[in-house]
């Protein structure tokens, strides 16, 4: 096969071009910090990136949604604490009512009561973050309330209190993240903790003392609250365990992504450098063997 200086010019500049790219695309590695810096770089890669940073997203949605709940779900748990502390005090009350070494005013005991009935409304209607907490989903107005008659009856002031609220924590699951009023202050027997309460104030001043299945009736009051106490710890653990599983998947994708998008730095620049080298080499070679009048066209 003949060789002329033609075929030996055309080697050259298409050797000289690909050393050229190479380099250039290694330098533009070495600003970025990423070997995919558009689709051509990588088709398949740029695919798995996508498909990766939709993940990412999502996660951090899920994310966010648990840390959001956290706040209410300590906040339910809060207020949950303040009825049982209150009821409580008033099964203490009933209990030195009945106790036949104390005399005392009765007037006295339903005073402390509606002390301790007025707080627990309190918690009732406690807002967070612009919601009451045991509203359900209805949020138009306080839950709890009042009709203001004399003697006054306590009534639920919104048409409904059973709403869970729910949070995504993953594409197909839903978490609930808080305890309905209907479940805390749902009526036992027929009656319910703010009525039952006031009929024994009332009974009181009147100079009635409660009877053993008024006592019991709150502490069945008191029991239920405990027992949603206990639902609003399991949510908080699961929350918490949801949120260390996504972290998990969070690094693993951050990992996935890192293997598929970042430059290894070191090799990069050893690349680069027998790059430099060669393209040094090519313009040595060519002033030996190509003729002086192609490098004068070049």
């Amino acid at each position: 096969m003949r060789v002329t200086d033609r075929l030996l010019q055309n080697s050259y500049l298409y050797n000289l071009n690909t050393n050229k790219t190479a380099m250039t695309k290694t330098q533009e590695q070495l600003t970025t910090q990423s070997k995919i810096n558009r689709p051509s770089d990588s088709p398949l890669g740029t695919n798995r990136l996508l498909r990766l940073n939709s993940e990412m997203q999502d996660i951090a949605t899920y994310l966010d949604n648990v840390t959001n709940s956290f706040a209410n779900v300590d906040a339910t748990i809060n207020a949950m604490d303040g009825i049982q502390t209150q009821l409580q005090s008033v099964l203490v009350d009933l209990t030195s009512i009945n106790n036949a070494t104390i005399e005392g005013d009765l007037n006295s005991f339903a005073d402390q009561l509606q002390v301790s009935l007025d707080s627990i409304m309190e918690f009732a209607n406690t807002k967070f973050n612009g919601k009451y907490l045991f509203g359900g989903t209805d949020h138009s107005q306080k839950p709890y309330g009042n009709n203001g008659t004399p003697p006054p009856e306590y009534v639920q002031n919104t048409t409904d209190t059973s709403g869970e609220q729910k949070v995504k924590i993953s594409s197909n699951i839903s978490q609930k993240t808080n305890i309905t009023g209907d479940e805390l202050f749902g009526t036992i027997d027929g009656t319910d903790m703010f009525n039952k309460i006031d009929t024994i104030i009332t009974n009181l001043r009147a100079g009635v003392k409660p009877t053993a299945t008024e006592v019991k009736e709150i502490e069945d009051f008191s029991a239920k609250v405990l027992n949603k106490l206990s639902a609003a710890g399991n949510i908080k653990n699961r929350l918490t365990d949801t949120e260390e599983l996504l972290k998990t998947q969070q690094l693993n994708v951050e990992e996935l992504i890192s293997k598929e998008k970042d430059v290894d730095m070191a090799r990069a620049i050893v690349d680069y450098e027998n790059q430099q080298f060669n393209l040094d080499l090519t313009y040595k070679v060519s002033s030996m063997i190509l003729p002086k009048s192609l490098l004068d066209y070049l």
